[in-house]
């Protein structure tokens, strides 16, 4: 059984020549290296930056909204504020 006819393929062919199909831009980005064990993470992402201080820990800011989330004492904190 065909799953695509002529028709569809040449149909298909006329789009992605005419633009139809093109990749979105993607927005651009600031990443640290990708961190090992024990090792920092920081990115930005337009206005959300994310920053992950240890493997149980991270800040979470958004405009001037941040939120801290923390799992190294088995407690589950999780705070916010206005900066």
């Amino acid at each position: 059984m065909q799953l695509f006819t002529d028709a569809w393929r040449k149909k298909f062919a006329r789009m992605s020549k005419a633009g139809k199909f093109k990749k979105s831009k993607k927005s651009t980005t600031r990443t640290s290296p990708t961190p090992r064990s024990g090792q920092k993470f920081y990115k930005e992402l337009g206005n959300i930056r994310i920053d992950k201080r240890s493997e149980a820990s991270i800040y979470i800011t958004i405009g001037n909204w941040e939120v801290y989330l923390d799992d190294s004492t088995g407690e589950r904190i999780i705070d916010q504020a206005t900066v």
